[in-house]
């Protein structure tokens, strides 16, 4: 029987011998010592209670190993447990263990009594007989598996940004026992991600990457730069007027440290195009009332960062009234009434003003034009709820009597009326030497002081608005008056 076990252990010896060549595995199990490539059997002589067996690196760079210790062939009413201070456990058993070159580990204690005290921190194996405390024949399989050095690589989704931006980290482990544990800095948590975060400021982000058997740590870090965000704000001259409303817009945006403002995008709230100036002006033609214009300011940094400010209901550009009347009848005698009818649109009051230095705010008055006769432009000015105002006027000829008042009414021909281009002025009763046109708000917008001194006057009217003119004339035997529209 010694002999036996003794012949084993030799061919046991002889084929692990030829192994050693090709390893850095180096085994001891009590006085049995052998170099393999990553497995030992070993079947044991047990004269004492226990044995240790270590293994050790031999080799020149560090290595990761993971022994598994299983048996075979033990005898009948035997059981195997693994032990350490917290309990008992088999019958296969996994240590990890981190072996630099020229260090040793302690795979396991095999302990061969039933005493169940174990040293604090010492692993073993016994074997449970309370009758036979000595085995013979049970084999022992040592297993050591090689292991990846631990590595980490991390990522950014974005590595630059704006500030206010939220980004997303993951990591990436290799090596080690596959049981990885992370930490961030700054921290974001504690699993490989994707994890959120949103910097104020350029930041290097730095995970540490280790595992459950002690692996040397991996870490890596990535750096995302953070470009400032403008802060769009903006003022103007005007917030409220009657249209057309000509207001300045004023960009007071502000951007940190080393960022500069580069564009701009206006939106006026009322359908214009956009403008890109920095300070535009802009000419409200549509009234907003009864609501207002909301404006919308989006700047946009050298690094692409853009934000928008609105202002809502900021700009009210009011409607204006649209003044118009009659007056009954417009040929008149010395000290005849004359009616005149307000027809204006969105009035709340009016001022008449006669021409003849009288003046009235009722809405329809009623008016005696006294010495001395002649053509009096009368005008209505009316204002609506925004005060916004409007003008219109027109002719009222005073005459001494009828054959006069006929007279005037009949000496201006104006021809064709309404009229496209040019304009025809007949005066039957003496030569025309000036004329001019006035619009309807009793502005004049054209002067002949000389003409060709003839009956018969040709414009061109061509550039002027559609819209109600009057045309005063001057000859030796006075001023008339007339009205045309045109188209």
């Amino acid at each position: 029987m010694k002999f036996k076990q003794l012949l084993i252990a030799v061919i046991f010896l002889l084929a692990f011998s030829f192994a050693t060549r090709a390893t850095p595995y180096h085994w001891q199990c009590g006085t049995f010592t052998i170099d393999a490539t990553d497995t030992l059997v070993y079947c044991p002589q047990i004269s004492t209670n226990y044995i240790y067996c270590t293994i050790t690196n031999t080799g020149t760079s560090d290595i990761y190993v993971r022994q598994i210790i299983n048996t075979t062939n033990l005898p009948a009413g035997w059981s195997f447990n693994m032990c350490n201070p917290n309990g008992c456990w088999g019958p296969n058993v996994l240590i990890d263990t981190f072996l630099v070159p020229g260090s040793g580990s302690v795979i396991a204690r095999f302990d061969f009594h039933s005493d169940t005290t174990i040293g604090t921190g010492v692993t073993s194996v016994r074997f449970d007989d309370s009758a036979n405390p000595t085995v013979n024949g049970a084999t022992f399989n040592l297993h050591a598996a090689s292991l990846t050095p631990l590595s980490v690589s991390v990522f950014a989704n974005d590595t630059v940004i704006c500030a206010g931006e939220t980004i997303f980290l993951s990591a990436i482990a290799a090596g080690g026992d596959g049981n990885y544990y992370y930490s961030w800095t700054p921290n974001i948590g504690s699993s490989p991600g994707p994890l959120p975060a949103t910097p104020l400021a350029t930041t290097t982000f730095l995970v540490i990457v280790t595992d459950g058997i002690g692996t040397p740590a991996a870490m890596a870090s990535v750096v995302v730069t953070v470009n400032p965000m403008p802060f769009a704000y903006f003022g103007s001259d005007f917030q409220y007027g009657c249209v057309p409303l000509n207001t300045c817009f004023s960009d007071l945006s502000l951007i940190g440290a080393g960022g500069t403002i580069t564009q701009w995008l206006w939106d006026f709230g009322d359908g214009s195009p956009a403008d890109t100036n920095d300070n535009p002006c802009h000419v409200y033609s549509v009234p907003s009332a009864p609501n207002l214009y909301s404006v919308t300011l989006t700047t946009t940094s050298n690094a692409g960062c853009s934000s928008s400010s609105t202002i809502n209901n900021y700009i009210a550009a009011y409607p204006i009234p649209m003044a118009a009347f009659t007056a009954t009848p417009q040929y008149v005698l010395l000290n005849q009434a004359v009616q005149f009818n307000n027809i204006s649109n969105g009035a709340t009051s009016w001022y008449w003003d006669f021409g003849d230095s009288y003046q009235d705010t009722a809405q329809n008055p009623l008016h005696y034009y006294s010495d001395p006769p002649g053509n009096y432009l009368a005008c209505l000015t009316v204002l609506n709820v925004y005060a916004c105002i409007d003008t219109t006027c027109d002719s009222i000829y005073v005459v001494t009597g009828i054959n006069e008042a006929q007279k005037e009414n009949n000496s201006l021909l104006l021809y064709p009326n309404p009229v496209i281009s040019e304009l025809r002025i007949q005066n039957a009763e003496f030569r025309i030497k000036s004329l001019e046109i006035y619009s309807v708000s009793g502005q004049r917008i054209f002067s002949q002081p000389q003409t060709s001194n003839f009956k018969l006057q040709t414009i061109d009217i061509s550039q002027l608005p559609a819209g109600i003119y009057f045309v005063k004339v001057r000859g030796e035997s006075g001023v008339r008056m007339g009205k045309f529209v045109k188209e």
